[in-house]
Parts: C-alpha cells; structure tokens; sequence
C-alpha cells in the first residue's frame, strides 16, 4: 500500500431505534400471549369443572392464583402500548376492552377470598364427619368382637366365632392354651386396637385445624393485593377513572362525612354546654321571681 494512502476504518454500524408502533406491536402481542397462556393454563387445571365440590374449589382458587401473573403483566403490557401510542384507535379500544375484563378480575379475585375458606371449612368438616362415621363403625365392631370371646367355651369354639365375624385368626398354638388366658390376651389387644382406633379417629388433628387456617389468611392476603393491583388498572363501562381511584375516592368521602359527623356533634356538644352553664347562672333568680311579691297586699 502507498505511503501517501492512510488506513481508513470501517463506519461504525448504528443500529436502527425500534419506533413506536414497532414497540407498542411488541407488547400487544406479548400481552395478548399472556392472557392466552394463563386461560389455557387454568382451563387444563380445572377441567373437569365440579363447582359443587369443595376441593375442586380450593383446585380452583389455587390454579387462578398460582398463574394470576400471567394477567397482570399482561395488563401492565397493554398500558404501555398504549402509552406510546394514545393516537391509535385500534389500540383504545382494545385498552378498554382489557381494562372491563381487568375489572371483573378485580371482583373475582375478592370473592375467591370467601370461597376458599368455605372450601377449606367444608373439607375438614367432612373428614370430621367421614372420621366420626369410622369410629362408631370400629365402636360396634369392638362390641362385636368382646362378645364373641367373652362368650367362647373352648378355643375351638372361639376360634370358629371369630372366623365368622371376620375377627383375628388364632394361631394352633393358641388352641391348647388355655381359655381364660387366651381370653385376656384376646382382650387386651382388642382394647389397644381400640385405643388407637380412637386416636387416629377423634377428627381433625390441632395442627390440620392451624394449616387450614394459615391457608385461608394466605390465600386471603394474595387475592387481596392482586385485586388492588388489577383495580388500578381496571376500568368500568362509563367510569371517568380506574377501579382503585374509584375505591379511593369513595374511601375519601366517607372520611369526610365522618369527620363532619364528628365535627357536628362537637358543636352540638359545645352549644349544649353553653346552655347548662347559662341554666346553672340563672337558675337561683328563677327560683326568687317564683316566689311571693314583696309589694303585694295580700297575706
């Protein structure tokens, strides 16, 4: 190469800047992506759908929790799209329609709240119920059983009773022992056998009672704040602002009509005190003016 010619260096590359309908395409299809995975994602959880039975219930809180992100960014996605592009008519409308369905989200979030606990109560009021049933079943069994060996005359005989009744099989050498100490030992562990009937029986165990319970506030704290978080992006049919600035302001005005409330029973409280204070100076002239004039001339 010449000694006159200097090295020349490549042009960097400049990438080109996304534009915004670009972007805004971006996130709607991603957005649109989210609903449609968490809608198949619960339909495939849930199905086949048994509305009546408390632990399709608690599948069915589970599900729409477990994947309720899904939605939620979803719904930040189509904000922002929006945000971009406010001109696009297309695009408003969607929004709206997105914000609507936010709303019912919003609604249904709160009531999963309820319908979890009712699930979660019904579900151990049933095992309660299942569990009281087995122990008068093992009650009349034992009744059964103590009968058939009290009333044995000779292991023979006993041991074709039990058969009957679907009792213990005696070993052969238990057929040579004799009758009453093979009664006692017959009878000592029927009655462990009871015993143990009745702890595993008695109904729901203290610490099944406390993880039904930590369930329930758990599942009511995160239904509550993701219904907070679709409120602020919700909107309803006609509404001017979301569904959490309408909380808000509403939760506004009741803390002023409280606080006039409050104000006007102080004044009212005031002015009543201003009056006794009133009665009490002018009460011992009253009491003067009812009695007898001094200029009249009448006894």
């Amino acid at each position: 190469m010449p000694a006159s010619e200097a090295p020349t260096d490549d042009p960097p590359l400049v990438e080109p800047r996304p534009s915004k309908p670009s972007v805004a395409a971006l996130l709607t299809t991603a957005a649109l992506g989210c609903f449609v995975i968490y809608v198949t994602t619960v339909l495939s959880d849930v199905v086949p759908v048994q509305p009546l039975e408390p632990q399709w219930q608690r599948l069915f809180v589970g599900s729409v929790l477990n994947n309720v992100g899904f939605p939620l960014i979803g719904l930040v996605l189509i904000h922002l799209a929006r945000y971009l592009l406010p001109e696009q008519q297309d695009l408003a409308r969607l929004t709206k329609s997105v914000q609507h369905l936010a709303a019912a989200a919003a609604l249904l979030l709160v009531l999963l709240i309820p319908l979890h606990a009712a699930a979660t109560l019904n579900i151990l009021q049933g095992q309660a119920a299942a569990q009281a049933a087995q122990l008068r079943q093992a009650e009349q069994r034992y009744g059964l059983l103590r009968q058939v060996i009290l009333g044995a005359r000779s292991p023979q005989e006993l041991q074709q009773n039990l058969a009957l009744n679907d009792g213990p099989r005696l070993a052969s050498s238990d057929l040579t022992r004799p009758l009453p100490q093979l009664r006692a030992d017959l009878l000592v562990g029927l009655a462990q056998a009871r015993t143990e009937a009745r702890r595993q029986l008695e109904g729901p165990r203290p610490t099944e009672i406390l993880t039904g319970i930590a369930q329930i506030l758990r599942i009511g704290i995160i239904a509550a704040f993701m219904a907070l978080a679709f409120a602020a992006g919700a909107r309803r049919p006609g509404a001017d602002q979301t569904l959490l600035g309408e909380w808000t302001e509403a939760r506004r005005r009741r803390l002023m009509e409280r606080e006039a409330r409050l104000r006007e029973k102080h004044r009212l409280w005031t002015l009543t005190q201003k009056f006794d204070d009133y009665y009490r100076e002018i009460g011992p002239q009253e009491e003067d003016l009812t009695g007898p004039d001094p200029q009249d001339p009448r006894p």
